[in-house]
């Protein structure tokens, strides 16, 4: 039931509406991703307004199917958008927002039926199954049965379901929102509509109203009544008021079911701001006409873990399947969160993609999904725990199971990683002179010696101040050398490049990189190498040490042994 007298277009302020028209067609063009982390992150308003216009017709439809042209169908859908607002910043999936809220509607709607056919006011439960007088009982029911049995089938099969028939998307927008191929999507529709089709069949829809029910949408229309009810509760509700009842009770009532626990807070919820930007405000309509005076408000400002981890975070440790990199490999790498996006940039690597918290599980979960970098396509899930300027991840690397606990011992294919909050002023290490100089232009013997490092080699095995290095990282690492310029590759991405010399005459022989890309670009690295058994062994000492006289690390040292396979000529 709508709380309160509706705010109308009539009676908007003229300006204001043009204003808040603009907002939402700038917000139109992003994606819900992009408007969950806008309004989780920022507090933006237009984001959650664009959100219920977006999705309010799939919403309306799944509550009007369960609870008829009723005021608790109002109800059901005021406490759907309630919900969003106050989940936003822990939908680990953005991209499956459709069906996150088809299913939040379906499960709300089906607690207010519940809640009036327990009631004694059958009065009302009367009227929502008379309110469409020319919709038979079994077509009704049908559509109640469908919600239901759309819910309980796989996600693969339910997302494109109700994106092409409860939104009306095409295949190509559906595909797109899902991020998967277009083939993908068709075969995952007409699977899922087979599906459907034999669970309707087994409660007893007949095939003909079965192929009724998935006609696509043309119109799922909400009334601009109850849309701008739902804003004007909210806002309302910002302000400290009370909304209507049973909106409350419903409410409530999902978020114990999502989180399984009892909220003892006054949920502060708020779907939009009075205020657009700054740039004006639009009236409420009160009593007889009256018009509340003008409130401005913005997102609850509770300080959520989304909202902590904005910044930029330097990797302190890292730890992998059961080794400590050594601090000189993670030195400069760092993860920088804005919005639902990051950006890492780790030992010569960097890494984008879209992240996503569940602040509410023991421990806190967050998974990583990579758009672009070396691990594009993959997914690391994981858990973190945040102390002020702390914060500790522990992520699956080739692990498929999610982590309980903060370790990453040998064999558990996870990374430990430590972060401290960049302060924006991180005191830099003094660069040492780097008074090493490459040698002098090789002569025959050593350019014949060059010509056997040409050709693509894959790293058998690492080793850096006395530790192996994992082998999660080493089956990654290419080298390819050319006319004695060499290009080493971690994970597909260029780790650094430099220019060889080599003196075979001495013992051991000599191997200098002058760095021309890289963590120490502009730097020279003393090495030495020798051929084994049809694999070549490097160890190089950090720029400006001395050149190694063995092959052997020790701990701190900072030398780096590494043994290489040729693989391509």
């Amino acid at each position: 039931m709508i709380h309160g007298p509706a705010m109308t277009a009539d009676r908007e302020n003229p300006i204001v509406r043009v204003i808040r028209r603009a907002a939402r067609n700038e917000s139109a063009g992003l994606t819900d991703c992009e408007l969950l982390g806008r309004y989780s992150a920022e507090g933006d308003s237009t984001a959650s307004e664009a959100l219920l216009h977006r999705y309010g017709g799939t919403v309306w439809r799944v509550c009007r199917a369960v609870l008829g042209d009723s005021p608790a169908a109002e109800d059901a859908f005021q406490a759907t958008f309630l919900v969003l607002v106050r989940r936003a910043g822990s939908i680990r999936r953005p991209e499956l927002l459709a069906h996150w809220l088809h299913g939040v509607a379906h499960r709300i709607a089906c607690r207010a039926w519940k809640t009036h056919a327990r009631s004694l006011r059958l009065t009302e439960v009367d009227a929502m199954a008379t309110a469409r007088p020319d919709t038979r009982v079994d077509d009704r029911d049908s559509h109640r049965v469908l919600h239901d049995e759309l819910q309980r089938l796989p996600v693969k099969y339910a997302a494109p379901l109700v994106l092409c028939y409860l939104e009306g998307r095409t295949t190509e927008e559906a595909a797109e929102q899902l991020q998967c191929p277009v083939g993908t999507v068709k075969v995952h529709l007409m699977r899922g509509r087979e599906m459907l089709k034999g669970r309707l069949t087994r409660r007893g829809v007949t095939a003909a109203v079965a192929g009724t029910v998935l006609i696509p949408a043309t119109s799922n229309a909400v009334p601009i009544r109850l849309i701008e009810a739902t804003l004007h509760s909210a806002a309302t509700h910002a302000a400290g008021g009370a909304v209507e009842p049973l909106t409350q009770h419903l409410l409530r009532g999902e978020l114990l079911a999502m989180t399984g626990k009892r909220l003892l807070l006054p949920f502060a919820v708020s779907l939009i701001a009075c205020v657009v930007g700054g740039f004006g405000y639009f009236a409420l309509a009160g009593p007889n006409g009256s018009t509340f005076p003008p409130v401005f408000h913005k997102a609850p400002a509770v300080k959520t873990d989304r909202e902590a981890l904005q910044g930029t975070w330097n990797v302190s440790t890292l730890e992998s399947d059961g080794i400590k990199i050594a601090d000189q490999m993670v030195q400069g790498s760092k993860i920088v969160l804005k919005g639902n996006a990051f950006t890492t940039a780790s030992m010569g690597s960097t890494y984008e993609g879209a992240y996503t918290l569940d602040p509410d599980k023991s421990p806190k979960t967050i998974d990583m999904t990579f758009t672009k970098g070396p691990e594009k396509g993959n997914t690391a899930l994981g858990i973190y725990k945040l102390d002020g300027d702390t914060w500790t991840i522990c992520l699956t690397v080739t692990a498929k199971e999610r982590p309980t606990k903060f370790e990453a011992k040998l064999g558990s294919g996870l990374a430990l990683e430590t972060l401290k909050r960049s302060t924006g002023d991180d005191p830099k290490p003094a660069a040492k002179p780097d008074q090493t100089k490459v040698a002098p232009p090789a002569d025959k013997k050593a350019a014949e010696e060059l010509k056997r490092f040409a050709g693509e080699w894959e790293m058998v095995s690492g080793e850096m101040s006395g530790q192996a290095m994992p082998a999660v990282m080493s089956k990654t690492m290419k080298r390819i050398v050319k006319d004695g310029e060499n290009t080493v590759t971690m994970g597909g991405q260029v780790y650094f490049k430099a220019t060889l010399t080599v003196d075979p005459s001495k013992t051991p022989r000599t191997i200098d990189y002058a760095m021309t890309e890289g963590p120490t670009k502009g730097k020279t690295q003393l090495g030495i190498y020798e051929w084994e058994d049809g694999t070549l062994r490097f160890i190089f000492a950090s720029p400006g040490q001395d050149r190694p006289k063995d092959f052997t690390t020790k701990a701190n040292d900072g030398k780096t042994l590494s043994v290489w396979k040729r693989v391509k000529p």
